[in-house]
């Protein structure tokens, strides 16, 4: 019901400020994070969320809209509720960009791609009533690899960083502190991944 009554006072205020029609709609998100082999629901998982709009200049390039960071609590369920994301007369909602993780288990990482239109939903990702299955990592798992493979989906972030950095203009203010938040679980791979390379 709290996103329903959300949804009524963002119409109310688009309709008292027009200038809010150029915008977009995120949310709301809910999930369940469970652990793949024991059912079980998992306490504590980082969710990021983060979300891209395209922005024409002499070319089209990309911007950071908004990140929303929180935990799973302990039913292993995850909200986020619904925002109003502000964008010009001729910027879109790009891609919507979700990371799930929890130490001992491997990474979740989704893309939706808002800008194609050929791009078939993926029918493994939900906004609302989301199901997540964390697979544990196994025995010799190359977690070098799997580091990697998360700084990857957190590269739009890191670029976005350089890009304020330089003055360039962008809605990510709060974005290194989110992220920082994040990859500050994930020292978790980088610690086990030295312990084994002493074996």
């Amino acid at each position: 019901m709290k996103w329903i009554y959300s949804i009524c006072f963002i119409i109310i205020c688009c309709a008292a400020h027009p200038l809010t029609a150029y915008a977009e709609f995120l949310g709301p998100y809910s999930g369940t994070v469970y652990d793949s082999t024991s059912g079980k629901p998992i306490e504590g998982a980082s969710v990021l969320f983060y979300w891209m709009k395209r922005v024409p200049h002499f070319e089209i390039v990309t911007e950071l809209i908004d990140t929303k960071l929180t935990r799973t609590n302990a039913k292993g369920t995850y909200e986020l509720s619904i925002a109003l994301a502000s964008t010009g007369l001729l910027e879109a909602l790009d891609s919507t960009h979700v990371l799930i993780y929890e130490p001992g288990y491997k990474v979740y990482i989704k893309m939706i791609d808002h800008d194609n239109p050929y791009a078939k939903s993926d029918p493994e990702f939900r906004n609302r009533n989301n199901v997540v299955k964390l697979e544990r990592i196994p025995p010799d798992f190359d977690h070098k690899a799997h580091c990697e493979r998360i700084e990857q989906a957190l590269w739009s972030l890191e670029r976005q960083s350089h890009s304020e950095d330089k003055g360039v203009s962008g809605f990510g203010r709060s974005m290194p502190f989110e992220k920082g938040l994040f990859l500050r679980r994930v020292e978790w791979e980088k610690r086990r991944q030295l312990r084994e390379g002493r074996k």
